[in-house]
């Protein structure tokens, strides 16, 4: 240590100057503890948890988003064309009536336990990320009901959640 007559840069107000290796030491225990905490508390989906959206839930037979879907979308009508990239993933692209709104959808099935046990089968709920092109991004869910025919759920932009809904017109 070093002992100096004032406070100064890099001096304690006793005139006391603490080496950058002691501090490291005093602080990094309490630091090692919060990283600790923080990994232990995060959720284990793999991202953010979206308070608004559902619980997935299994139906009696696996869930199925390929198809082509006419609704709405962020007030915008149009149609969604979902195609399947393998066991739980599917692409979608949302082209709206206007003929401007164009939304390209990266969705992740859930997977869930039947309610009478057995194997995990993919769930009615998808999550998505999805990209305009334009630099707009965000994300969002949507719900699968047991026929397979209807999705409900919400886009989100920015902080704000609007609502999409969609019929099946056609089955991929």
């Amino acid at each position: 240590m070093t002992f100096a007559t004032g406070a100064g840069p890099g001096r304690a107000a006793g005139g006391i100057q603490a080496p950058p290796v002691l501090l490291f030491r005093l602080l990094r225990a309490p630091c090692m503890a919060a990283a600790i905490a923080l990994a232990a508390c995060r959720p284990e989906t793999g991202g953010s948890v979206d308070p608004s959206a559902p619980v997935a839930e299994a139906y009696a037979r696996p869930s199925n988003f390929v198809g082509e879907w006419v609704g709405e979308s962020n007030a915008a009508l149009g149609a969604l064309n979902v195609k399947g990239l393998g066991p739980g993933r599917y692409y979608g692209q949302f082209i709206g009536d206007d003929g401007t709104t164009r939304l390209v959808l990266n969705m992740q099935q859930a997977m869930v336990a039947p309610e009478r046990g057995g194997e995990v089968i993919p769930g009615n709920l998808a999550r998505f990320t999805w990209q305009d092109g334009r630099g707009g991004r965000g994300d969002g869910w949507v719900l699968i009901n047991p026929e397979d025919s209807a999705l409900t759920g919400e886009i989100h932009l920015g902080n704000a959640a609007q609502a999409m809904s969609f019929v099946r017109v056609d089955e991929g």
